[in-house]
């Protein structure tokens, strides 16, 4: 008998933590079905006089004696594998995670709204199912149809912004992004620093983004994989010219860059004058 134990419902099961026997406390938790108990992962500090709370289909063990413990005895989820992809009837998906079961209390699991064709194998931290595939037919002489039901799960990628002088729309950063989206970045240029200026000229992506790069001050791209967009700049230095005494500049003060011709003129202002 143990006193001070915490107990609470979540789904088809009561579950008990904690508690006290003896002069101590204990850390082991439980999990009853209607027909018999089995242990689940247990409280990581033995504590008793505790209270339960279900939130985000999760069971709580909160507080005892003079602090707040907070120790969820639920489900939990790691992953499924394969996590995305194009999969046909009979094929073989795995959940992982904790406190899944008893290995043998799990009867259906659902895959994109369609039941799963047959539970392979199953533990409390594993189970791994076969996907549906709708068929037809007599089983004694008609021959069933293609396999009409195939799922396809599209990935989630990172995909990064990257820009060396002026600013992006959205700003620069790491966007998550579902396969076959369509993104649009726009690239605000010039970017004036003194007597430099940075122009955008363009932009190039990374292999799993489409198109490859293009010119101009927008963007706009395919998400096939995790991929980045960098934008491009080209240099301008300011350049001034003045005139010397009797003399005058046209086409003066300018942004111009490298190995570029500059259109300034001097004229000597007597010019044309008669003696």
């Amino acid at each position: 008998m143990r006193g001070g134990t915490a107990g609470g419902v979540l789904g088809d099961y009561l579950y008990a933590a904690g508690g006290g026997f003896g002069s101590g406390a204990a850390t082991s938790a439980w999990r009853y079905d209607g027909t018999a108990w089995s242990a689940i992962a247990g409280l990581p500090a033995a504590r008793y006089y505790m209270a339960t709370a279900v939130w985000r289909d999760r069971i709580y063990a909160l507080g005892a004696m003079n602090n707040v413990y907070k120790f969820a005895l639920g489900q939990t989820y790691s992953g499924v594998s394969p996590a995305f992809g194009t999969l046909a009837g009979g094929s073989l998906v795995t959940i992982r995670g904790s406190n899944l079961g008893n290995g043998s209390d799990v009867t259906n699991v659902t895959l994109c709204g369609v039941s799963a064709q047959s539970i392979v194998s199953q533990s409390s931290t594993q189970i791994v199912v076969a996907v549906a595939a709708s068929q037809a037919g007599d089983a004694s002489w008609e021959p069933a149809p293609d396999v009409t039901n195939v799922y396809t799960v599209l990935g989630l990628f990172a995909v990064t912004i990257e820009t060396p002088y002026g600013s992006a729309l959205p700003p620069t950063g790491v966007y998550w992004q579902v396969e076959g989206s369509v993104i649009t970045n726009q690239a605000v240029s010039p970017d004036t620093r003194g007597a430099t200026q940075y122009v955008c000229s363009g932009w190039t992506a990374t292999e799993n983004l489409a198109p490859a790069g293009g010119a101009g001050t927008q963007a706009v791209v395919t998400v096939h994989g995790a991929g980045s967009l960098t934008w491009l700049w080209t240099t301008n230095y300011r350049l001034t010219a003045t005139a010397g005494t009797h003399g005058m500049v046209e086409g003066g003060n300018d942004w111009v860059a490298l190995f570029v011709p500059w259109p300034a003129l001097h004229k000597n202002s007597l010019q044309g004058m008669r003696r």
